[in-house]
């Protein structure tokens, strides 16, 4: 599956290790326009908007998500996986 961004001239990566017990925040150097998340693994990501939050969006296990939310570098979200330790990847334009 292609992922397509088209916000930004730039870009800067992160690769995130998550687990399932703890909220993991999205942090960037740079303003970011637009973001996306996806895992490397076979398993659901968790993403909140605060941190503990009981409310959340699932991203299916294999699956990616592309928010463009400009949310210069404030931290935009937390992360965390519904099970074990799985390592993600973010994209983020600037």
């Amino acid at each position: 599956m292609a992922t397509v961004v088209t916000a930004g001239q730039d870009f800067e990566i992160r690769v995130i290790t998550l687990n399932a017990t703890t909220d993991t925040p999205i942090d960037f150097l740079q303003k970011i326009n637009a973001f996306t998340i996806k895992c490397r693994s076979n398993v659901d990501i968790y993403l909140r908007h605060d941190i503990n939050s009981a409310d959340y969006f699932t991203i299916p296990a294999g699956g990616s998500l592309t928010l463009d939310v400009a949310v210069g570098n404030k931290v935009p979200c937390y992360l965390r996986s519904s099970s074990g330790t799985v390592i993600v990847e973010v994209l983020g334009t600037f």
